[in-house]
């Protein structure tokens, strides 16, 4: 199961919810197959609307799922992300 923590460090703002990168694949995804703004990057983080995390993280996933099937691996679905960033999977809680 990929540990999508090792990826993404979540900040929910309230208003926004920051994405900071934290491997290789996590930032070059938000740089080739995020459309974002420049002022929307800040910190190192990615400032998003919080309605689209969820899309973002299933979007980087999918990533993940056709590398990992490239490679004979497998990559556990996610359910849902809590208000504290926890994510939850369908094989199981990281």
């Amino acid at each position: 199961m990929t540990d999508l923590a090792q990826h993404f460090d979540v900040s929910d703002q309230g208003s926004i919810v920051m994405l900071y990168p934290q491997t290789p694949q996590a930032r070059k995804f938000l740089e080739e197959e995020v459309q974002a703004e420049s002022w929307q990057y800040i910190g190192g983080g990615l400032a998003v609307e919080p309605s689209y995390v969820e899309d973002l993280i299933e979007g980087f996933l999918d990533t993940l799922e056709d590398q990992a099937q490239r490679g004979g691996q497998k990559v556990d679905r996610l359910i849902a992300i809590d208000q504290h960033g926890q994510f939850y999977y369908e094989g199981g809680n990281a």
